[in-house]
């Protein structure tokens, strides 16, 4: 808003595919709240508010931000036309709003056709949200290979980068064997000895965050570097923008949504072009990986 010089943005956070709805301004999950949904619950950003408008509030003290509900798409495309051309210069909100802006601005193209990729598919899981973990659990049920840090590798800062973690990625590349493949850092059996290890070495939770984004996707770079070919699926913002880090990437080439939710892009790196997935931690069904997978 400061830089545009404007004094009104039109906010639109609801996404209906997704089941996420904006009513009377407070947010829906699945019908529920959002601080009583599973959002409320996340162990580094609970989410505290349901009302949007106390939500935009506890960050910003900017004014004249208007928020918009909506429960279909139907509602995004009326809430286009009421805003007008002018009205859609500033907008923001979830994925959902974006989905009708071609259509109310008159843009036409091609849809982009999912390319070649490998066969095998790789996830790199820095999420606790519950519908990520139902979807790994599906996942290694129907044969995903399943690898998860232990409580020193995710949580000593050291650890990525080191011979051992080079060792762990060679190790790891031996034990998928090509096989569809999951590499989680938060492997809900070692909730206790995680806590543990926190307390005796005076971590803070966002000292536990940086560390485990960091090691979950040191490891995945590792592997990378040993030679994996596959399509990568990230989860979480934060796990994305520190993979990009670690592998000296600032740029995504978007290519499509690959299923609702979930984008397609690639980037280059060493030479090689990697076509990467990613998605929130909330998003997607319980098969969504096998789904993922058979896409290629």
């Amino acid at each position: 808003m400061d830089a545009l010089e404007v004094n009104d943005m039109a906010f639109i956070p609801a996404f209906p595919l997704m089941r996420r709805i904006t009513k009377n301004g407070v947010h829906y999950i699945n019908g529920v709240p959002v601080a009583e949904s599973m959002f409320g619950q996340d162990p580094f950003e609970p989410v505290k508010f349901s009302r949007v408008d106390e939500i935009i509030a506890s960050q910003t003290d900017k004014t004249g931000i208007k928020i918009y509900d909506a429960e279909t798409d139907g509602d995004m495309i009326g809430i286009a036309g009421i805003l007008g051309h002018d009205g859609l210069r500033l907008t923001a909100g979830c994925a959902g709003f974006a989905g009708v802006l071609a259509l109310v601005l008159g843009f036409h193209g091609k849809a982009q056709e999912v390319p070649d990729m490998p066969s095998k598919l790789f996830m790199v899981c820095g999420s606790v949200n519950p519908v990520t973990r139902a979807q790994m659990d599906f996942a290694r049920t129907h044969g995903f290979k399943y690898i998860s840090l232990s409580v020193e590798q995710k949580l000593n800062p050291s650890w990525p980068g080191s011979i051992e973690c080079e060792k762990f990625a060679a190790d790891v590349m031996t034990e998928i064997c090509g096989s569809h493949a999951i590499l989680d850092a938060n492997n809900p059996d070692e909730a206790e000895a995680t806590s543990k290890y926190e307390k005796a070495h005076n971590l803070t939770i966002d000292d536990v965050r940086l560390n485990i984004s960091r090691a979950v996707t040191g490891a995945a770079k590792a592997i990378i570097d040993n030679g994996l070919d596959a399509r990568l699926i990230c989860v979480g913002g934060d796990t994305l923008l520190a993979l990009m880090n670690y592998v000296g990437i600032h740029e995504l080439v978007p290519i499509c949504e690959i299923e609702t939710g979930v984008v397609l892009t690639s980037f280059a790196y060493n030479g090689k072009n990697y076509y990467i997935m990613t998605k929130s931690g909330g998003f997607g069904e319980e098969d969504l990986l096998l789904k993922l997978a058979i896409k290629k």
